[in-house]
């Protein structure tokens, strides 16, 4: 007997009255019903009907749920400088726990696919201005996925000097 986000329910049964089939749930997908073969053809079943004898298998029907994010830069501080790191966090709903994620950055027209940034978090350590740019995070729930984007905006010091009555003027990148 599997119930509990399992694809198929099997019981040997002996109704003297209809038995109610369990609804099950299953990380990141939404249950569509119980059906009589593993096509999903005709209607869904709600209980083994009165009169019933023997083994009867039934199949759950699943389908994902679209991922729903947005990506939050660390400490929500959309400025960032030279040698600071930036850190970028998809944070949404119906996001399964095994849900996988790709990043991505821009590269002229297309994306460029981050070898190895394959976690909720895409972290680069003493960033400079090459890092500046549009971020891609793709997750996954099974088959459904969802993509979001975040523009990195780099700021470097121009000029700088040991005279602090000098005014600072930035630079700005991406």
């Amino acid at each position: 007997e599997t119930t509990d986000g399992g694809d198929t329910y099997t019981k040997n049964v002996e109704t003297t009255s209809d038995v109610t089939l369990p609804t099950p749930t299953k990380d990141g997908y939404d249950f569509g019903g119980w059906y009589e073969n593993s096509g999903f053809t005709g209607s869904a079943v709600t209980a083994v009907p009165e009169g019933t004898e023997g083994g009867k298998t039934y199949y759950a029907q699943w389908t994902c749920e679209t991922p729903v994010f947005d990506i939050k830069i660390k400490d929500e501080n959309p400025v960032v400088f030279s040698g600071e790191s930036i850190e970028l966090t998809v944070v949404g709903s119906n996001i399964a726990t095994d849900a996988t994620y790709q990043w991505y950055k821009k590269n002229g027209e297309s994306y460029d696919e981050l070898a190895g940034e394959t976690t909720d978090k895409l972290t680069i350590a003493e960033a400079t201005v090459n890092d500046a740019g549009n971020y891609k995070c793709k997750v996954t729930n099974g088959t459904c996925s969802a993509e979001n984007n975040y523009t990195v905006k780099m700021y470097h010091i121009k000029g700088l000097t040991d005279n602090w009555t000098t005014p600072f003027e930035f630079e700005k990148s991406g």
